[in-house]
């Protein structure tokens, strides 16, 4: 029997598909990304995991039982793992921490989005919040594997993001996040489903748009 968070995840696959096709992952597999775009990457995303420890440390208050408290607490180590990862690509382009930790860096999609997760966060219950962090513990390994299978190894600078980001460890949390939805899923019944679905696929449709943001560098100045 396929579980709730497997069929949204089916539905959403073509997005991924999608996010395969952009700019800045073609310019990822073929070894062609110019460094101030993944630089932009870098500066925007690290702000994003800070936001993302937020979430987590409230889903940390909002968790219903010993199963969900755990699972955040695996996602909190995953993250930090993930910010230690940001960190050492940053030191070798010759940025600082200081570069990385200004959130004022975001576009306005990177920043609309932590403002999903975060509201979520903080209106909803547990499953909820699990929800709108699905899309990212989700695309990101995948889109890494299929990357991994077909990238140009030869002199590609970025075979090290590659393979942290396809690295297997990343299931777990991958497998706990499903594993939370689907137990809320069954426990709160239809209009809970419909309801993490919804904030499931507001994330899905920010992460798709958003490798055209980075590719772009988008500020908030382009919108003028």
């Amino acid at each position: 029997m396929t579980t709730f968070s497997r069929k949204i995840i089916a539905q959403a696959n073509k997005y991924l598909q999608i996010q395969l096709k952009s700019n800045f992952l073609v310019g990822i597999t073929e070894g062609t990304l110019e460094e101030k775009r993944f630089n932009y990457w870098l500066k925007v995303d690290y702000p994003y995991l800070i936001n993302f420890l937020k979430v987590i440390s409230i889903g940390k208050a909002k968790a219903e039982d010993e199963e969900d408290y755990s699972a955040m607490m695996h996602h909190a180590q995953g993250v930090e793992d993930e910010m230690l990862d940001h960190q050492k690509h940053a030191k070798n382009n010759d940025l600082s921490l200081k570069d990385l930790s200004n959130p004022n860096a975001m576009g306005p999609l990177k920043y609309s989005y932590t403002r999903h997760q975060l509201s979520t966060a903080y209106s909803g219950d547990i499953g909820d919040l699990q929800a709108s962090m699905l899309s990212c513990m989700w695309s990101y390994q995948h889109l890494a594997r299929e990357i991994k299978n077909k990238y140009n190894k030869q002199n590609n600078p970025y075979t090290k993001w590659i393979a942290y980001h396809s690295d297997e460890k990343h299931l777990e949390s991958f497998e706990l996040a499903c594993n939370l939805i689907d137990r809320k899923a069954e426990k709160y019944g239809i209009f809970a489903q419909e309801r993490m679905k919804n904030i499931f696929f507001i994330s899905v449709y920010h992460e798709t748009a958003l490798w055209e943001e980075y590719y772009n560098m988008t500020t908030w100045d382009d919108l003028y």
